[in-house]
């Protein structure tokens, strides 16, 4: 008989609890963390001695020794062969069965050995951070951030010299790793900046770098997230590209050392960096984790959602870390969990407050949190003017998404009154208006649109799609841009989803990616045309765009300042028959402060007033 896969086994595990399946046949009780028991299905008893560890996938009966896997489970239960219960699970869940193959053997074996390079190197780069003179340096930073030696070993925190063939050699010298495995690992590169090399002395991708060992909650190794000491390095940071044991948004930082804490408390704080992290654990919140270099995913969640019934987001209070938080609390939402906000007041993130007030203030700040609904609700009417009827129509379509994906009814009609309340406006009118939507007129049949694409002409090309269009092409510059333009600056359809996507991209740390995995970042085949076109166009490259990308950026805040004066006039109109005095002359002082700064802005285009 052909052998299954270990891909398809995982998968098939991937996607079912062992607590669930078993309750099937037994009443199963929570005990703690992710651990469940049971009266045992295989004899007879009154007091539960069969424990489930839905994190091991793995079941024991104490009573009459029986244990093992789901399979185990279900060819005893079902008398079944090993074989018929993983088809019979694979059925159940989805999971198509595939059969093993030499290719299949060969990932096998090159996984098992990548788990030992990754392990080996760890401790090798744990042991050079603490115990040589040549990474003094690399203490005082640590020292500097207020990293405590107890984080540094907790965290297995490494250092590799400056020397680019160190790691290469000393690796190479035990004999232990093939050169093929070493060319594959992702732990080095050539001169031509691959991962890779054919022959010679491979460098190290973390050479003069603080390195953070990425581990799974098994304490495998399968990834390493380098910080930049030198100071001279565009990346700041540098990670492990995606081998076949690491996936980026399948995995966490700080998974493995906040298992303890995330199974005791069945929560889980969510941050930006691999510092956050450490920060946090330094100051007794264990249960803190972060993503790898990407946005928070759909995998992540679902990973910690094993563990978990509550996920606070803590992310940086910039306008970017506030989209991410948006984006989490919706996907936490989607996915059933608890979701709560943890807005530092005094700093911008842990590390932060941590280096600067100490670990008592972080773990104190660290406690204030709101719910994710909670914390919407609050930015959207920071946003929108509630006091007016399109204002509050504006808050309410800002939380639709977030209802949309909240899965039990209760919870959403609960929801919905809060909103009732808040808007004062009557519960039926919020509701007829968001059910809306979902009515589909019985009589129409789902058409499927033809898609037609448009050419890049100057007529399309407005100033928002063409100053998006430029930074796409210079994807190095949407830091500088992200502080001068706002989001809510833009009008164009397309320059909004371009700045969401630069968003997006710059979240990924990833300074190996180029113009066609942008591309891949993008869903909207207009958009996508468009952007190919303008790789293709030289108005769009470097050297020739920075005065345009300034002009562009500065009709934008023009733009933007006439619309706030035109309704601050409005109000000034509207306050006048108030007789209210310093309203009134507030007003009058914030027009004139518009009107000095647009007329700045068109004096710096050379044009008059």
């Amino acid at each position: 008989m052909a052998r299954i896969s270990q891909d398809t086994i995982t998968n098939i595990k991937n996607k079912i609890y062992l607590s669930d399946y078993i309750s099937r046949y037994a009443t199963v009780k929570h005990k703690n963390g992710s651990d469940y028991v049971c009266c045992c299905p295989f004899h007879q008893e009154d007091t539960p001695s069969m424990y489930i560890h839905d994190d091991k996938q793995f079941f024991h009966c104490f009573g009459c020794g029986v244990g093992g896997d789901i399979f185990k489970f279900v060819t005893l239960m079902d008398n079944l062969s090993y074989y018929e219960a993983i088809k019979k699970i694979a059925e159940e869940v989805g999971v198509p069965l595939g059969i093993e193959t030499e290719q299949d053997k060969h990932r096998g074996v090159l996984s098992s050995q990548l788990y030992s390079l990754y392990d080996r190197s760890r401790t090798f780069m744990n042991s050079y951070l603490l115990k040589t003179p040549q990474a003094s340096d690399a203490r005082k930073y640590l020292t500097d951030r207020h990293v405590s030696l107890e984080m540094i070993e907790k965290f297995s925190l490494g250092y590799l010299p400056s020397q680019n063939e160190y790691f290469y050699k000393r690796i190479k010298s035990t004999k232990e790793f093939s050169e093929e495995l070493l060319q594959e690992s992702g732990l080095f590169f050539n001169q031509n900046n691959n991962y890779s090399n054919s022959s010679g002395n491979l460098g190290s991708l973390f050479a003069n770098r603080l390195v953070f060992p990425v581990r799974t909650w098994d304490n495998k190794t399968i990834a390493f997230s380098g910080r930049d000491l030198s100071g001279f390095s565009k990346a700041k940071y540098r990670n492990s590209p995606e081998t076949i044991i690491y996936s980026k948004k399948r995995n966490l930082f700080g998974i493995y050392e906040s298992l303890p804490a995330l199974k005791e408390t069945k929560s889980a704080i969510i941050c930006e960096g691999n510092f956050d992290v450490v920060a946090l654990h330094q100051a007794g919140v264990t249960n803190a984790l972060a993503p790898l270099g990407t946005a928070f995913t759909s995998e992540q969640v679902r990973l910690l959602s094993r563990y978990c019934e509550k996920v606070s987001v803590l992310f940086d209070n910039d306008e970017a870390g506030v989209k991410a938080t948006i984006k989490s609390l919706i996907l936490l939402q989607e996915n059933g969990l608890q979701n709560f906000v943890i807005n530092l007041s005094i700093c911008n993130d842990p590390s932060e407050l941590l280096q600067e007030k100490g670990e008592k203030e972080l773990k104190k700040q660290s406690s204030y949190e709101v719910s994710g609904f909670d914390y919407l609700v609050n930015y959207a009417t920071s946003l929108y003017d509630i006091q007016n009827p399109k204002g509050k129509d504006d808050i309410f379509s800002f939380l639709k998404p977030y209802l949309d994906v909240t899965q039990s009814e209760i919870e959403k009609d609960s929801l919905l009154q809060s909103l009732s309340n808040l808007l004062d406006v009557g519960f039926k009118s919020v509701e007829t208006q968001y059910y809306k939507d979902y009515r589909v007129p019985s009589n129409k049949k789902t058409q499927i649109k033809q898609i037609d694409i448009k050419p890049l002409t100057q007529g399309r090309l407005n100033i928002d799609l063409t100053l998006l269009l430029l930074i796409v092409n210079n994807r190095d510059l949407y830091p500088i841009l992200r502080k001068q333009v706002l989001i809510e600056d833009l009008e164009d359809e397309e320059a909004i989803s371009l700045y969401n996507i630069l968003e997006d991209y710059s979240r990924s740390s990833d300074d190996m990616c180029g113009d066609d995995y942008f591309l891949l970042l993008i869903h909207n085949p207009q958009l996508v045309a468009d952007v190919s076109f303008s790789y293709l166009m030289d108005d769009f490259k470097q050297g020739n765009c920075q005065n345009m990308i300034n002009e562009l950026v500065i009709r934008i805040r023009i733009r933007t300042l006439e619309k706030e004066k035109e309704k601050c006039e409005k109000l000034f109109k509207l306050t006048l028959s108030s007789g209210n005095d310093d309203n009134i002359k507030q007003l009058m002082k914030e027009k004139m402060e518009l009107d000095k700064n647009v007329a700045l802005l068109r004096q710096s285009l050379g044009e008059g007033n």
